[in-house]
């Protein structure tokens, strides 16, 4: 079977252009502010940091290490098959 650049490369612009259409709607909403005013009272003896309802979550360096990560895997794989048609062809 003959390896597609063409083809695999209409899929990656595809899903490239999915992701980032998609990536508007993905966003996560707060929870709507309760019935009984703003914000939640803290209990008297918790810790200020858990009692904080803005704390954001920290995924900024790890999706960016992932990301990396499937990148180089994505390459590494399409250099692999290059170089597998290129030795089955010259046999």
């Amino acid at each position: 079977m003959r390896y597609n650049i063409t083809r695999t490369i209409y899929k990656a612009f595809f899903l490239v252009v999915l992701a980032v259409s998609v990536c508007n709607y993905a966003i996560a909403q707060d929870d709507p502010e309760p019935d009984d005013g703003p914000g939640t009272p803290c209990p008297p003896d918790s810790a200020l940091d858990d009692c904080d309802p803005d704390n954001d979550v920290p995924i900024d360096g790890g999706a960016g290490i992932l990301v990396a990560a499937g990148v180089a895997y994505g390459i590494k794989k399409v250099y692999d098959k290059r170089k597998q048609n290129k030795t089955s062809a010259a046999a």
